[in-house]
């Protein structure tokens, strides 16, 4: 049965559909949870980023580049320091290679749908950093995971960005790698409640075993199953390799190991930058 669903979510991932970012409205609800502080809005391109190190910023591939070439979103970014918002200047940003090539022939993938955005001055964060886990398909599946998006995208100086959340429902699926590493989580959904555009690239937290907030993937789109004809809203999870490609594209050694727990001995991969 599961490597029935892989196959069929993988015919899926190489259609237009399962790239377009959702729209609408969904029944959400403010969060005035600390580790949300971290949550970046991209105006420009109408998605979320996630502050990971003090000084780079997680998001989708899809919402900084088109397969093509980098996306045009401005020259700065408001971020919060976890108590007030504050213009920082864009430095880089980021894909892999991977996904340009995918793109490119015409198999555009959730699995590689990763971006990262450097900023040149570091945040003087007041709160905590999400930790980046790979969790087990028995979390994913039985656990709660929440989907946290910026809402409205209100970006001026000293004013705050609303942040709204949306839990994933208990009808999921969780598609694995041949070694049993999740690569995808799935959650039917009722294709007339729809999604703000915003929450693509939106982060999916779930709680550890001592009850701490993790990140562990981010919302790449809705996609329809062509066969069924139902919708589903997938997050692409963190397994190991996709760490290492964060890892890489983090570049700063130094910030990689200390908030991120990169090694230096990770897989190198090969990445696309541009500097803004």
């Amino acid at each position: 049965m599961a490597l029935f669903f892989w196959f069929i979510f993988v015919t899926i991932m190489f259609t237009d559909a399962a790239m377009q970012p959702p729209k609408g409205g969904d029944d959400l609800t403010n969060n005035n949870n600390p580790i949300y502080t971290n949550i970046v809005s991209i105006p420009q391109t109408k998605c979320t980023g996630i502050l990971i190190t003090p000084m780079h910023i997680l998001t989708t591939a899809t919402c900084i580049h088109d397969g093509k070439q980098f996306l045009d979103i401005g020259k700065t970014l408001a971020v919060s320091d976890g108590v007030t918002l504050r213009e920082y200047k864009i430095y880089k940003e980021f894909v892999t290679q991977e996904y340009i090539m995918k793109y490119r022939y015409g198999k555009k993938s959730l699995l590689t749908d990763l971006g990262l955005i450097s900023i040149v001055e570091s945040v003087a964060h007041t709160g905590v950093f999400p930790k980046l886990a790979t969790p087990i398909a028995n979390d994913l599946y039985h656990g709660d995971v929440v989907l946290a998006a910026a809402s409205g995208f209100n970006t001026k100086i000293q004013e705050e960005v609303t942040i709204e959340t949306s839990e994933i429902n208990k009808e999921r699926i969780v598609l694995t790698s041949p070694g049993g590493e999740p690569k995808l989580l799935a959650s039917k959904v009722d294709p007339s409640d729809l999604l703000p555009s915003y929450f693509n690239g939106a982060g999916a937290f779930s709680k550890d075993s001592n009850g701490n907030e993790q990140l562990v993937g981010l919302f790449v789109g809705r996609v329809p199953d062509k066969f069924s004809g139902d919708f589903y809203n997938v997050v692409q999870v963190f397994d190991k390799e996709s760490l290492d490609i964060i890892c890489v594209m983090v570049e700063d050694p130094v910030l990689a190991a200390m908030f991120l727990q990169c090694k230096r001995n990770r897989n190198k991969r090969e990445v696309k930058s541009a500097v803004v």
